[in-house]
């Protein structure tokens, strides 16, 4: 399966060897969604990454506003410091999420 990297469009074979058959851009691999299995770019399609998301929302933000509440500044900014080493693996910013808790 390819992806086209200009429309999105999924496809088994492109007819011509240089160009997406939807709108003759550059293409791609696809890659199966690691969730549910369908192809897309990046190897977790739109629908399953905004599940994701909203599943990491409903889980953090109430040990987020937990953290805020009940932890010193001190502490929060070791977490932070700590989870910034690898923020590389998180979806979302939770620092974001937690500063906007405080608004």
């Amino acid at each position: 399966m390819f992806v086209c990297k200009e429309c999105g469009k999924i496809f088994e074979e492109p007819k011509e060897w240089d160009a997406c058959p939807y709108c003759e851009g550059n293409y791609d691999d696809a890659v199966k969604c690691i969730e549910c299995g369908e192809y897309s770019a990046k190897g977790i399609c739109n629908i399953c990454e905004k599940n994701i998301c909203e599943q990491i929302l409903l889980e953090i933000v109430p040990k987020l506003k937990d953290i805020i509440d009940n932890y010193t500044k001190k502490d929060i900014d070791m977490l932070h410091a700590y989870l910034d080493k690898y923020k590389k693996f998180y979806i979302l910013d939770i620092f974001e999420i937690a500063e906007n808790l405080g608004k």
